[in-house]
């Protein structure tokens, strides 16, 4: 090859290395005996990425191994003005550490009383590192700059599939498909066509929690505007709102159930039906609302084109107003896509530029309260979202909910335990034909099945189901009854929901 060929290439990859280059970590503060928990954190590490357990749902942050991320603790990141409100920010970053090295360990196989001693060493190291290293200015500072986790987009595939040229072709498609939706949305109810029989799936209610929503305008706010919220007052909020499920059902791909690992090609157990509920937040007309998060799983994506294959889920999201009422349901497919917004409250749109792809708005009127949410056969779109008592089902059941953390720890079939999801956050045997021609896009493997946290939700621009901001980019918020919550110095004496 001569030089005049190589030339262009080789800048190509300068310019890719490049945009993947961070800045550089400043001089570790020196920390006594800090060497020693450095090494501490350094073999963990090793023997957990050896055993290919590593947890993806959190972002590791460099140089800084006692801290992890997530989207709505970065957004905090340039906002921070005073040494209270950093500390209490750096203690959400070590309890998402703490969270996601507890599940590391246990499905590393260790035995009990060697777990649960590495994990208190690693959390004893963790709160004296972060106390000495995090009092040095310039380190700090530098963390503040790195928080961010990465995005779920390949910046390589898209330079090499010519993303600018691919653009018009993939918003094309998007187009199609969502044309066919609001197309299907516009038929009467009761002309959806039916493969097999319509089953209403509902939630198992617990006489341990009161059926009602809870009140969180009456709850404290910490610094950071988290709500002061009881672990049995999460799961009241989880059960009353959990959706009911209207599945038209033709096979035993369309019955949810209990994801499985280790037997080779992932499935669902059936006999074990669960949906599992994850609370978060989002930011919203300049307030942080509470979220519930519902994941159902079926055996497979029944649909006869390039999206079909092994395991398919779909993620069900309430959004709450401050009195503890839904005030927007979003829904994607657990690859990421076909996503779905429905307002319960009317919400201006904002203008978008027409080569950008945001969330659909299928349904005109969405009812108040709690719902019910019609799935297709075989693929588990969404076909409506209707008030509680207006399906008509042949048959009823009932789905165990369970939280979001028992797809870190599911079974094995020799004992033991192990993540539905894998290092990279996929769930690996769910590859779906349609990543070959969506590589431009620069979407990881699209059409696989992905953690919380690694959800890509466009093929044009760079969405994120995560993204605490999503929201503002295409709606207005509707005005929040009384005065903006202040945070309460207090708060932090009430379990906080992270």
């Amino acid at each position: 090859m001569s030089r005049l060929h190589v030339a262009p290439f080789a800048g190509l990859l300068v310019l890719l290395l490049a945009g993947c280059a961070t800045t550089s970590t400043p001089p570790r503060p020196l920390v006594p005996q800090g060497d020693d928990c450095l090494a501490l954190f350094e073999q963990v590490d090793q023997r957990i990425e050896a055993a290919g357990v590593a947890d993806a749902g959190y972002a590791r942050i460099e140089g800084y191994p006692y801290l992890r991320s997530d989207r709505f603790s970065a957004s905090f990141a340039s906002e921070i003005s005073d040494m209270d409100t950093f500390w209490e920010w750096v203690g959400y970053l070590r309890a998402n550490e703490d969270e996601a090295r507890d599940i590391e360990l246990r499905n590393l196989g260790l035995d009990r009383q060697t777990a649960s001693s590495t994990l208190i060493d690693l959390r004893g190291c963790g709160a004296w590192l972060r106390s000495w290293e995090l009092d040095d200015k310039a380190f700090r500072e530098h963390l503040l700059s790195v928080v961010t986790p990465p995005h779920e987009y390949s910046t390589v595939a898209r330079t090499l599939g010519l993303y600018p040229l691919a653009k018009p072709f993939l918003n094309r498609g998007v187009r199609e498909y969502q044309e066919e939706v609001l197309a299907e949305y516009a038929k009467p109810l009761d002309s959806l066509e039916a493969k097999g029989e319509l089953v209403l799936w509902k939630a198992r209610v617990s006489d341990e929690y009161a059926y009602e929503t809870v009140d969180l305008s009456r709850k404290p706010r910490d610094r950071l505007g988290r709500i002061g919220m009881l672990g049995s007052e999460v799961i009241q909020m989880a059960q009353y709102h959990a959706p009911q499920l209207w599945i038209d059902t033709a096979d035993d791909y369309d019955l949810p159930g209990q994801p499985t690992v280790g037997g080779g090609t992932p499935g669902v157990n059936v006999r074990k039906p669960v949906v599992y509920y994850l609370p978060g937040y989002t930011r919203f007309g300049g307030r942080n609302l509470l979220q519930i998060s519902y994941f159902v799983w079926f055996d497979r994506h029944q649909s006869g084109d390039s999206a079909e294959g092994p395991l398919d889920g779909v993620i069900w999201r309430v959004t709450f107003d401050e009195r503890g009422q839904p005030l927007m349901h979003d829904t994607i497919h657990a690859c990421g896509c076909y996503h779905f917004a429905y307002p319960v409250r009317d919400m201006r749109r904002r203008e978008v530029p027409d080569d950008r792809e945001t969330m659909l708005f299928p349904q005109a009127q969405v009812p108040e309260g709690q719902i019910t949410v019609r799935l297709k056969s075989g693929t588990h779109a969404v076909q409506r979202v209707l008030a509680a008592d207006q399906a008509r089902a042949a048959g009823g059941r009932e789905y165990e909910l369970q939280p979001y953390d028992e797809l870190l720890l599911l079974p094995l079939p020799e004992g033991g335990t192990r993540s539905l999801f894998g290092p990279d956050g996929l769930v690996a045997g769910t590859e779906r034909g349609e990543r070959f021609w969506l590589w431009p896009s620069g979407v990881r493997s699209a059409g696989a099945m992905r953690q919380w946290g690694r959800h890509a939700t466009t093929f044009v621009g760079q969405t994120h189901f995560d993204d605490p901001f999503l929201f503002e980019t295409v709606l207005v918020a509707p005005p929040f009854e009384g005065p903006a919550l202040a945070a309460d110095p207090h708060a932090a004496e009430i379990p906080l929901m992270r």
